[in-house]
């Protein structure tokens, strides 16, 4: 723990002392820095590594946005930990999946704060990719901000505006709006600067930013199907029908008709709030069996066509250097949850679809019964179900 080194950077001084305190007591032999703002706190990482930042994302004159930005110029390899009282469990979930950046709610729970700095510290710093562009307007959006985000590359130019937390415009060269959103995230080698408010008179970007982000991911992909450059780096990338490992034979056998099926739909059904659920196989591009629905929501359709979903996210976390694995992703509507959870089967594909009422469920309650009911896939595996305790890898 000696080498390792941790940065807190806050505008308030008893939040700032208090934490950096507790995080020596905890990580004996790291060294803990302390930075009142942005500045103070980039002149520090211009000067030495370090491994984890904390940072607040509201200071005055130099706050954490434009810091994390900076560190995304520089191609710092840093883990950051946001701390905010904005975050909702959608953008959380898409921003821990992206490795570098982790949010932790205000008021702070110091013993939250240190769970994140282990995992990070665990992490080698060759193996740290950074932020990227992705990793950053999504931050913007969990932010509401209204600003302009000036992205530079050797592919190009581009402007991104955010009203309000949402993307309103775009424009790089001769396109504007969805067509220069999708240009510009999929710039790599980007060099960040946050520019300040500019309003757009038109909202020209229609399309949500996960969708435009999956979508120049796919895109992306489909230019260069054996390589993709990511941000810092160029990283391997399967093609899209070859998301998991290439040899059939890796692939378990599908589960039997009916009596393999039938316990897992049924466990799944009796969630609070469950309206239907499907256990796909990806790979195969199929159901092996559904429960719930009504003429309103076919689940074969739903679950099939959420395979897409899937996969783009794969290709997405490849392509920004991301090994780890995925648990899983969450689709809110106005008035349902669909979750898509892979099951930890070794290399198989397969993976749990299931559709939530928001009234009548809860969020939190159904993803740990959805993790009792993999665990007791894995603890009293079924005939034809051969399980594994790996997991689906992106």
């Amino acid at each position: 723990m000696a080498s390792r080194r941790i940065l807190v950077t806050d505008d308030e001084a008893l939040f700032r002392t208090s934490a950096a305190e507790s995080l020596r007591g905890r990580f004996r032999g790291a060294e803990v820095l302390e930075a009142e703002n942005g500045a103070v706190a980039m002149a520090i990482l211009e000067r030495m590594p370090v491994d984890v930042l904390i940072t607040d994302l509201r200071m005055p004159e130099f706050g954490g946005l434009e810091l994390v930005a900076r560190i995304s110029s520089h191609r710092m390899p840093i883990q950051i930990i946001v701390v905010s009282a904005y975050i909702t469990e959608p953008t959380r979930i898409a921003l821990d999946d992206l490795g570098a950046l982790v949010c932790v709610d205000k008021p702070i729970d110091l013993e939250v704060l240190h769970r994140a700095v282990e995992r990070m510290l665990a992490v080698p710093r060759a193996h740290v990719s950074g932020v990227t562009l992705a990793g950053f307007v999504q931050l913007l959006e969990m932010e509401h901000q209204t600003c302009a985000l000036r992205v530079a590359s050797p592919d190009g130019v581009g402007t991104l505006v955010f009203e309000g937390g949402k993307l309103a415009d775009a424009w790089t060269g001769e396109l504007g709006g969805d067509p220069a959103a999708l240009a510009i995230l999929a710039f790599k080698d980007c060099t960040l600067d946050v520019v300040g408010a500019l309003r757009s008179q038109v909202q020209r970007v229609t399309q949500p930013l996960s969708f435009l982000l999956l979508e120049s991911a796919r895109r992306a992909d489909e230019e260069h199907p054996s390589h993709v450059a990511g941000q810092w780096e160029t990283v391997s990338v399967r093609g899209p029908d070859s998301l998991w490992p290439d040899e059939a034979a890796a692939l378990p056998a599908a589960p039997e008709e009916g009596a393999s099926v039938a316990p897992i739909l049924c466990a799944a059904m009796e969630i609070d709030g469950a309206l239907g659920v499907a256990l796909v196989d990806a790979g195969r591009g199929g159901t092996l069996g559904t429960q719930g629905g009504s003429p309103a929501l076919d689940i074969d359709v739903a679950a099939v066509g959420n395979t897409e979903v899937l996969r783009a996210e794969v290709r997405l976390l490849q392509r920004v250097g991301l090994t780890d694995a995925i648990e899983d992703i969450l689709i809110t509507l106005a008035e349902q949850y669909h979750l898509i959870r892979p099951l930890t089967v070794g290399a198989s594909s397969l993976f749990l679809y299931l559709i939530i009422d928001r009234k009548l469920g809860n969020l939190g309650l159904a993803r740990r019964q959805l993790i009792k009911i993999e665990a007791s896939l894995r603890d009293a595996p079924r005939p034809g179900f051969a399980l594994e305790s790996s997991g689906v890898r992106a």
